[in-house]
């Protein structure tokens, strides 16, 4: 089961991404790696918080984003259905209107990726519909190691640093949230002594389970926003929509 990458928790915040090494995961909180989507699944198994797709990066999707992360201010969002045969043109108008000036083969490419995205993770958690969100923070929005209060959350980092996260072991809950008293990671006490930082690899497609999934109180997966360090970032956020919303 091999992991994602891991990046060193000391100084040097924008060191090199190293790769990790086969290692054990917590019974109860596991992240397992897979190589096909439909082996995006795994996150439905009880034992399983993160379950990430490391997907072959597409360059030509990759330099696109980066090119027009500015462009996309704090965020741009829609609403995803399935079977909605309007979904492809919502793709189209989602993505920044400078990606289709700047080349619009690789800005056909990212809306098709998108809409595979989407679909992907609504056959995966049977989401009748997503709230899906395109961002390009330029510094870290969520700077904090921190639990989201949702069920499950598709994450896929299309320019920049990937997310950051903690294995259970390398972290201490009793310190997350108002209880680390607003001080850095490295001094509240959310990281335990040796803790390792990971980092998902860009292009990535990673499944999260939050503290509202039901089974996962109190499991779910501890992650941050990285600190850009300079580089253009652009993030895809997927979250499951209930009928009432």
């Amino acid at each position: 089961m091999p992991l994602s990458s891991e990046i060193g928790s000391g100084d040097d915040k924008c060191g090199a991404v190293r790769p990790l090494t086969r290692h054990d995961v917590d019974a109860h909180a596991a992240m397992i790696e897979v190589e096909t989507s439909a082996e995006l699944a795994g996150i439905l198994d009880p034992s399983v918080n993160l379950c990430v797709w490391r997907r072959p990066e597409r360059t030509e999707i990759t330099a696109l984003a980066s090119r027009v992360a500015g462009s996309l201010g704090s965020r741009s969002r829609f609403v995803f259905e399935r079977d909605d045969g309007a979904m492809y043109q919502a793709v189209t108008d989602f993505l920044p209107a400078a990606a289709w000036d700047v080349d619009r083969r690789a800005a056909s490419a990212w809306r098709d990726d998108v809409l595979s995205i989407c679909e992907v993770f609504a056959d995966c958690v049977e989401a009748a519909a997503a709230m899906v969100v395109l961002e390009g923070p330029s510094e870290a929005t969520c700077p904090r190691f921190h639990v989201d209060r949702v069920g499950i959350r598709m994450l896929v980092t299309y320019s920049g640093p990937g997310t950051e996260w903690l294995e259970e072991s390398d972290v201490d809950r009793r310190w997350l949230g108002a209880a680390g008293h607003g001080l850095p990671d490295d001094q509240n006490g959310v990281l335990r002594d040796g803790a390792k930082i990971r980092s998902l690899a860009p292009f990535s497609v990673a499944l999260f389970k939050g503290e509202a999934w039901p089974g996962a109180e109190r499991r779910g997966v501890v992650h941050r926003s990285p600190d850009p360090c300079g580089a253009p970032r652009v993030l895809l956020r997927v979250d499951a929509l209930s009928p009432d919303e």
